[in-house]
């Protein structure tokens, strides 16, 4: 709720601030009245608001937010991070589409395709990573549809013929340790995965081993998490599908090049920063249609049309075994994430903030 964020006497202390402008680069910190100094404000996604989306909620909660938000955009020079994302500010809360500035996020800089990266290596602590993985980030958030990768994978390790008949059972594939205790599927032993600082070990089965499936993200609400994992714990690939601890962001690039692709599915974004991160660092990308994402990636991407068993099955199949599609996307997605600029973003905002502050 906005109060969380924005204290009831923040008004008068905004009013009294000794400056000309404010920029807030999360549009609901910023306050509800009119009056003080030139506030700018960044919309990162409308998610929350529309009555199609992925989150379950109540109509009237819906309406009282977006009523909130409206009154925070009516007082606010207003930017979104996407046109995606902007047509949506434009429609949902009537603002003009000339008056809505496009700040385009970019990745940070620690997003490379060089290994060996020591401050990506320690970040992962005592993180052990399967040999072959495909990554998927978002937890258990039901817009990223991760369970559906999840029903797909005992079809995955079918395809590959590495679907052991014990694969359900604890010691049938590797699991995943982390700092605070065990994983989802048992302890990770030396012989089956790729520690953060050691070598490969090759399992039986297909190049490099089994294709695990790394599910990570910050855990947000308990019953999507709870879903997640009650998905994967009755899954016949469970041994294989692993729920990562959340991670301190240093260690993202190492689990982006270790992965033998990002698989990005979402249903609804503001933008699609995962997919390029992971292009940054040489990783192939599997991506759903989705209007802010492919504003995003464009063309560098291996395209799922739906998660149905099936067809997920073969993408995955295609994008983790195909040397030439691999090498393409990897070339197209060097290509792709080098138009975009976070000193270009900033030379967009300082324009636009001089351009309104009198």
């Amino acid at each position: 709720p906005l109060s969380a964020h924005v204290p009831w006497e923040h008004g008068r202390r905004f009013r009294a601030l000794p400056c000309d402008a404010i920029y807030f680069p999360h549009f609901e910190d910023a306050p509800r009245h009119a009056g003080g100094p030139e506030r700018f404000v960044t919309v990162h996604d409308c998610i929350p608001f529309l009555e199609d989306g992925p989150y379950k909620r109540a109509a009237i909660l819906r309406s009282v937010r977006a009523l909130m938000a409206r009154r925070i955009l009516r007082n606010a020079h207003v930017a979104a991070i996407s046109r995606a994302t902007r047509k949506d500010v434009v429609r949902l809360f009537e603002i003009e589409r000339d008056e809505v500035v496009l700040l385009i996020p970019a990745p940070h800089p620690q997003f490379t395709g060089e290994a060996g990266d020591p401050a990506a290596d320690d970040a992962l602590g005592e993180i052990a990573l399967p040999a072959r993985y495909v990554l998927a980030t978002g937890g258990g958030d039901p817009r990223k549809r991760n369970r559906a990768l999840v029903r797909t994978w005992p079809r995955v390790l079918g395809s590959e013929g590495t679907m052991p008949e014990d694969a359900a059972g604890e010691t049938a594939g590797a699991g995943m340790r982390g700092a605070g205790g065990e994983g989802t599927t048992g302890e990770t032993t030396g012989e089956t995965t790729r520690e953060v600082t050691g070598e490969t070990t090759r399992e039986p089965g297909a190049p490099g081993g089994p294709l695990h499936l790394v599910i990570a993200g910050s855990p947000t609400r308990a019953e999507w998490e709870t879903e997640l994992r009650a998905e994967i714990e009755q899954s016949p690939a469970r041994a294989f599908i692993h729920r990562l601890p959340q991670l301190p962001f240093a260690a993202l690039p190492a689990l982006y090049r270790r992965a033998q692709a990002l698989a990005f599915l979402s249903t609804h974004e503001g933008f699609g920063l995962p997919p390029l991160e992971a292009m940054a660092c040489g990783t192939p990308v599997l991506a759903a249609r989705e209007p802010a994402v492919d504003e995003a990636v464009d063309d560098a991407v291996r395209r799922v049309e739906s998660v149905e068993v099936g067809e997920l099955s073969d993408a995955v199949r295609e994008i983790t075994c195909d040397a030439g599609l691999r090498a393409d996307l990897r070339a197209r997605g060097r290509e792709r994430v080098a138009r975009f600029s976070w000193d270009e973003t900033a030379r967009t905002l300082l324009t636009w903030i001089r351009s309104k502050t009198p």
